[in-house]
C-alpha cells in the first residue's frame, strides 16, 4: 500500500503546480492528497503549521525567469521550511472550451498574463482576443461556472480533465523550451544518502544596502 502525503500548492485544482506535484509524488509511489492555497505565503504558513506534509512551489521558468516572491519567502521562513528536492516540469499550454463548443465560436482566450504572453503568436494567428485572469486553472473554472461559450482558457490538459472541458488545441505555446523548476519543501530537513549528488542553496545578505556591495563581497 502506497504511503499518503498531503501536498500544498498555489492555485485551484487543475493548476500546473498541482500537475507538477502529481508527477513528483507519483514517481515516488506516494498517494497524493493535494491542497490548493490562494497565495504562495499561505502555502508556507500551512507547511510551517504542520497542516500539510510537503509543498511544491515554482521558483524559476525558462521563459519568465525567477519567481522572486518565493525566494523572499524562503528567507522569511528560514529554519521552519527546508528544501528537499527539485523537479523540472515541462509546461504545455492547451486551448480549452466548454463541451460542444466549436472552434469558430470562440472569440477570446482567458488566462494568467504569463500564459497569454507565452502563447501570444498562436492567439494572434487564431484571431483570439486575450483576456487577463488570475491564473490558468482559475480561468478554466470560471468558464465552466459562467458557461462562457465565446471564451476558451489557456491552461493544461490536466485542467481540462479536472473541470470537464474539451481540448480544442494543444501544444499552443510559442516556444517549446518552456520548463518550470519546482522545489519540494518540507518542515524537516532530510540528508541525502552518501554518494548521491545534491545541490546546496546558499544565501548572501549584504551588511549594508549600497551600490556595489555584492561585487565587493
Amino acid at each position: 500500500c502506497a504511503a499518503m502525503a498531503s501536498v500544498g500548492y498555489q492555485g485551484v485544482p487543475g493548476a500546473y503546480s498541482e500537475a507538477a506535484a502529481m508527477e513528483v509524488f507519483g514517481n515516488a509511489n506516494v498517494e497524493l492528497v493535494p491542497k490548493g492555497f490562494n497565495s504562495f505565503e499561505d502555502v508556507f504558513l500551512a507547511l510551517k503549521a504542520g497542516d500539510i506534509d510537503f509543498a511544491v512551489l515554482p521558483f524559476e521558468n525558462t521563459l519568465g525567469g525567477s519567481i522572486h516572491v518565493n525566494y523572499d519567502l524562503l528567507l522569511r521562513f528560514h529554519g521552519s521550511v527546508h528544501i528537499l528536492g527539485e523537479h523540472s516540469f515541462r509546461v504545455r499550454h492547451s486551448l480549452l472550451a466548454l463541451p460542444g463548443v466549436k472552434r469558430e465560436e470562440v472569440l477570446k482566450a482567458m488566462s494568467h498574463p504569463q500564459a497569454l504572453a507565452q502563447t501570444e503568436g498562436y492567439l494572434r494567428a487564431a484571431n483570439l482576443t486575450p483576456v487577463v485572469a488570475y491564473d490558468t486553472a482559475g480561468s478554466a473554472k470560471q468558464i465552466v461556472e459562467q458557461q462562457m461559450r465565446d471564451t476558451a482558457a489557456v491552461a493544461s490538459i490536466h485542467a481540462a480533465k479536472v473541470h470537464g472541458l474539451q481540448v480544442l488545441d494543444s501544444g499552443i505555446e510559442d516556444d517549446a523550451n518552456n520548463f518550470t523548476r519546482f522545489l519540494i519543501l518540507g518542515k524537516s530537513p532530510v540528508s541525502p544518502p552518501f554518494g548521491v549528488p545534491a545541490k546546496t542553496s546558499v544565501m548572501f545578505v549584504p551588511k549594508s544596502h549600497e551600490a556595489g556591495s555584492l561585487f565587493k563581497a
